[in-house]
């Protein structure tokens, strides 16, 4: 504003000493063209009226400085106010704008924030304790809105679920969908359905109430602390079992991932021994699909090598050390999709 007040001025005085005809009023404009690194989007507009004061009033602080007859100076300072205004009218409707959007902005991120706060309530604030069990869980959202979810529930006849979802994209409303599966699961945990029933009836919801570009990939696991054993069923997702020999198994399924298509029913896989010294990590693919930057994927060999390499690890230190390695091997490289991670590790005994 200062730097604009003193233009006006300067033009105002050279305006003084000049003959009419060079138009020496027509500088005002930078004056009012230098209020645009001002804050106040008002501040055009007073430019603008001292611009134009000056202007049309030059004749009268030094009348007779030139041949040129009064009215056709008066026209062209006219047309240097026209000028004047044209471009201050401009500018304050920038400023108005640039105001508005930065209103529309700050409530944007106002409501972004309030839902990622509501958000984080819905992970699980500790895990579950169980007798002969170490759980942990992780998530470490791409942005601030998460796609990815996992849950532990309490389900019939004493079992224990473990729920890891991805929901396809990012953003608020893929957190809203995020929501309303994890709704739904909950809402159907402590019925006597198997775990595929649960995965078709919410593939049934998904499809009637989201659009066809949303998916949601699901792993939904069972397992009964009185025998050892678990049942699981995936909707295009996949998961792995890590045996104390050292073997992999892949916990996966044909099935296609929910929301995209009927296809019937989900299938189960049931009475699975979860030994001693035996590891489950249910996991969503942005651990497996962080990259270095030269392009290569960090890939579930280096998970597994990973895990076989902490044995006598729990589980949290698992978790981190996956995380640790995975930040490693992409060298500062931010991720670009959500990782979210469930170990549970059936401890051999001392």
């Amino acid at each position: 504003m200062q730097l604009a007040l003193l233009i006006v001025l300067v033009v105002f005085i050279i305006d003084l000493f000049v003959p009419e005809g060079v138009a020496a009023s027509i500088p005002h404009i930078l004056g009012v063209i230098a209020t645009l690194t001002s804050t106040n989007r008002r501040d055009a507009i007073v430019v603008a009226f001292l611009a134009t004061f000056f202007t049309l009033s030059a004749e009268w602080w030094s009348p007779g400085r030139g041949d040129t007859e009064l009215w056709k100076v008066m026209f062209n300072r006219f047309l240097v106010v026209t000028a004047i205004w044209a471009v201050a009218t401009v500018i304050y409707l920038r400023a108005t704008a640039m105001d508005e959007l930065a209103r529309v902005s700050k409530q944007l991120k106002d409501e972004v924030d309030y839902a990622s706060r509501l958000q984080e309530r819905l992970y699980p604030t500790a895990s579950p304790t169980i007798s002969g069990l170490d759980i942990a869980g992780y998530v470490l959202p791409a942005e601030q809105l998460c796609g990815d979810y996992y849950d532990y529930i309490e389900m019939s006849e004493g079992t224990q679920g473990f729920v890891v979802a991805d929901v396809s994209g990012h953003g608020l409303g893929q957190s809203l969908v995020m929501s309303d599966v994890r709704s739904n699961i909950r809402s159907m945990a402590r019925s006597k359905l198997e775990l595929g029933e649960i995965l078709t009836e919410v593939n049934r919801r998904l499809i009637a109430d989201t659009p066809d570009d949303i998916f949601v990939t699901m792993m939904i696991v069972k397992l009964d602390p009185e025998t050892m054993t678990f049942s699981y069923a995936s909707a295009g997702h996949s998961s792995l079992m890590i045996r104390a020999s050292g073997d992999v198994e892949d916990l996966r399924s044909d099935s296609l991932a929910l929301g995209l298509a009927d296809i019937g029913a989900y299938k189960q896989r049931a009475d699975i021994p979860f030994n001693h010294g035996d590891t489950l990590l249910l996991c969503t693919d942005g651990l497996e699909e962080r990259h270095s930057p030269e392009g290569e994927l960090f890939g579930r060999a280096r998970i597994v090598e990973e895990i076989k390499d902490a044995q006598k690890a729990s589980s949290e230190q698992v978790i981190k050390r996956l995380v640790a390695a995975a930040n490693s091997f992409a060298r500062g490289e931010a991720p670009h999709d959500d990782v979210t991670l469930v170990v549970v590790r059936r401890p051999a005994p001392v």
